[in-house]
């Protein structure tokens, strides 16, 4: 979809495009969904055709990240798992979910974001705006020293990442 001359928009506003022409007035014409249900991508191009961002989710996104780490030792600080984007998009981890192989579960909300090369914790008790605001919420230790294995999941519950100590 090409913007039409002279589209504007301001600081804090949302444009929103459709499928079809029948929806509004900024649109892709399709009259067949355009957007992949197991997860795909969109990107944002200048005038001269270089990216301004990119937006990912589901299996377009499973190539950018990863956990990167599991801090499992609670007598430092509280424990968290690592999530890292490796990529130059946005993922939405919207339904996403650290799984634990010891019934461990923490689900992102709706509106989840990770930055293009960035990281979120999610702590165990603790929550810390500055890596996220994650938590598990669990008074108790979580990841065991002996080992373990946590995994991200996606809204699909599909494996994207695992992570065995």
């Amino acid at each position: 979809m090409v913007f039409p001359r002279r589209t504007l928009m301001h600081p804090q506003e949302k444009l929103t495009i459709t499928t079809s022409e029948h929806d509004s007035t900024l649109n892709f014409a399709s009259a067949r969904p355009i957007w992949n249900n197991r997860g795909d991508s969109a990107t944002l191009l200048d005038a001269s055709w270089a990216e301004i961002c990119c937006w990912k989710y589901g299996v377009a996104a499973h190539c950018e990240v990863a956990i990167s780490q599991v801090h499992y030792d609670r007598a430092q600080h509280d424990e968290y798992v690592e999530i890292a984007n490796l990529g130059s998009a946005w993922v939405d981890l919207s339904g996403w979910s650290v799984v634990g192989d010891k019934s461990q579960q923490f689900e992102f909300p709706s509106g989840a974001v990770l930055r293009p090369q960035g990281m979120l914790r999610v702590y165990t008790s603790l929550c810390h705006p500055q890596t996220g605001g994650f938590s598990f919420n669990s008074k108790q230790a979580l990841w065991m020293r002996e080992g373990g294995e946590a995994c991200l999941l996606d809204y699909q519950s599909r494996l994207v990442s695992k992570f065995s100590w």
